[in-house]
């Protein structure tokens, strides 16, 4: 798969999981997914905080991306854990801002990803299946 495939993997992903999570009521969203997916925070108890960990990684290699010429890695911001309805529209965001930071970007080339930098396509095939197994298992 080409960078570019990868991307547009990614893409899809998030825009379909941010669909689906939109249009999941309170009791859905709070409580655990029917399957947890592979890969999933263990700590993590309800569709909704797996949903929000997922919008902070991407929003890590959003930041890792764009600043991934840097010597030391970037800080990257804390995404705001808000009402569980909310969690959809912070997926669609975090992932629209790392889709703008990734798509130039060869997957070759390093990013910055929990305190080393990393090849950035292995990561975009990883969050693109975090993605996909969520939406899923909900």
């Amino acid at each position: 798969m080409s960078g570019a495939a990868s991307v547009e993997a990614l893409d899809d992903s998030v825009r379909r999981l941010a669909d689906r999570l939109r249009s999941l009521g309170a009791p859905r969203l709070g409580r655990a997914p029917t399957s947890p997916p592979p890969g999933g925070a263990a700590d993590v108890r309800s569709v909704a905080d797996q949903a929000h960990a997922l919008a902070g990684e991407l929003a890590a290699l959003d930041v890792g991306a764009a600043r991934r010429s840097e010597a030391t890695q970037p800080v990257v911001p804390v995404v705001p854990r808000l009402s569980d309805f909310a969690v959809g529209d912070q997926v669609a965001v975090c992932g629209a801002s790392c889709l703008a930071s990734v798509r130039e970007v060869p997957s070759e080339t390093l990013v910055w990803w929990s305190g080393q930098r990393l090849p950035l396509g292995p990561l975009v095939a990883r969050l693109t299946q975090r993605a996909r197994d969520l939406r899923l298992a909900v």
